[in-house]
């Protein structure tokens, strides 16, 4: 048997004493204590669709766009909004009358109507100042388009009652009554020849020519608010109880589609793929990029009014929404106002990247009260013509750090 040596001894009896005195001082045997991941608050996913300020608490039932920045809002007591930055700021302009109005079209960013109770046609011919037109009569008027020059469509009807649709070839010098229907609530046109209108109790008329309108078979009686065609062929209108209808046939059948929300009030397509609902009671904005097959809820910033009565689009990626309390919507966000060109017209204010030269005419026009135009430094270069800037009599306006030359 191998001894045990003396110095092993020692080795042990040290090793078993440092031992000890680590257990003692809980360095040894300590289980490891497990530390805990820190808590991230997680941001809320903002909706999809948020609320811009408007300024105003009047119901607003209608709103129409030209481009990313230039729009219009319409709705009770004569309401009137308008933006240039699409939709951040509303500046209300002012009329004489005070109607509900219903309906809101523009051809540019100068030119539009619009129309409302007892028969109201208004029309500006700048964008901001608004004349009240001869409409031919004093029903309530909840639709108007334009479908060419000097030519006009306005839709109507007492609600419970007769409905009509006039035209006027003349710029509304004359009116020419087209056809007669139950209180028609919405028009619509595709091209010059190609349109429906929708009312009361599922009236839908159609034409595929414009001229002559024919009823259409519905198989509803729900009331219809709203209607768009996406071709010659197809088009869709939506009402109450959540109905969603298609036609195929130009508008002379329809067929139910699935049902989304409540009182569908407000219906957009921005081309034959990509739509969207507006809905009321409460408030709800269904969108489609199928073509209608298939449709989701988008979310909607809380704290809009419980119902929306029109929709408006641009693109899949840019809308709008109005409806009760002034609520205003936007989807999306409009990217940076594309410089202006000789001869342009501003409503908003500008800042100048580059020069302005050889503008034939005029160089830039003011078209609204309290602009600011900074030229950075920039020239605003003409042809010997034209005033550089023409302020076009509106108010509070600035122009600074501009070099203009070559003008009258």
């Amino acid at each position: 048997m191998e001894k045990f040596s003396t110095s092993k001894l020692y080795y042990v009896i040290a090793a078993l004493l440092i031992a000890g005195l680590l257990i003692a001082s809980g360095v040894m045997m300590r289980p490891k204590t497990q530390q805990a991941e820190p808590v991230i608050a997680q941001e809320p996913t903002p909706p999809e669709w948020s609320i811009q300020v408007s300024g105003i608490t009047a119901f607003l039932r209608s709103t129409h766009f030209v481009d990313s920045f230039n729009g219009w809002a319409v709705g009770d007591n004569g309401t009137i909004l308008k933006t240039t930055d699409g939709g951040t700021t509303w500046a209300l302009q002012t009329i004489s009358i005070t109607p509900n109005l219903e309906d809101v079209y523009f051809v540019d960013a100068d030119t539009g109507w619009a129309v409302g109770s007892n028969g109201v046609l208004l029309k500006t011919e700048d964008g901001t100042n608004w004349t009240q037109m001869m409409s031919g009569t004093a029903t309530n008027l909840y639709g108007v388009y334009f479908t060419a020059p000097n030519t006009l469509l306005v839709v109507g009807g007492a609600v419970g009652g007769a409905g009509v649709i006039r035209k006027t070839t003349d710029g509304g010098g004359s009116w020419t009554e087209v056809a007669t229907a139950k209180s028609i609530r919405g028009v619509h046109f595709y091209d010059a020849t190609h349109a429906a209108a929708v009312g009361e109790s599922g009236t839908i008329l159609y034409t595929t020519d414009g001229t002559n309108w024919l009823p259409s078979t519905s198989n509803t009686i729900q009331h219809l608010y709203d209607v768009h065609l996406t071709s010659t062929s197809t088009g869709w209108a939506v009402g109450d109880s959540g109905t969603v209808l298609k036609t195929t046939d130009s508008g002379a059948n329809w067929t139910a589609q699935a049902p989304q929300g409540t009182y569908l009030r407000g219906l957009y397509f921005v081309d034959a793929s990509h739509g969207w609902i507006a809905s009321g009671n409460p408030q709800a904005i269904f969108y489609t990029d199928d073509g209608g097959v298939s449709w989701t809820s988008q979310t909607v910033d809380p704290a809009a009014g419980l119902i929306l009565c029109d929709i408006y689009g641009v693109s899949k990626d840019l809308g709008w929404a109005v409806g009760g309390d002034g609520t205003i919507l936007r989807y999306g966000t409009p990217g940076p106002p594309p410089p202006p060109s000789c001869g342009d017209t501003i409503t908003t204010n500008v800042t100048l990247t580059d020069d302005l030269e050889f503008c034939s005419g005029d160089g830039l026009i003011i078209g609204a009260d309290n602009i600011t135009l900074d030229c950075n430094g920039h020239t605003l270069a003409g042809t010997g013509s034209g005033i550089g800037v023409s302020v076009n009599g509106h108010q509070d306006v600035a122009v600074k750090n501009c070099v203009i030359t070559d003008y009258e």
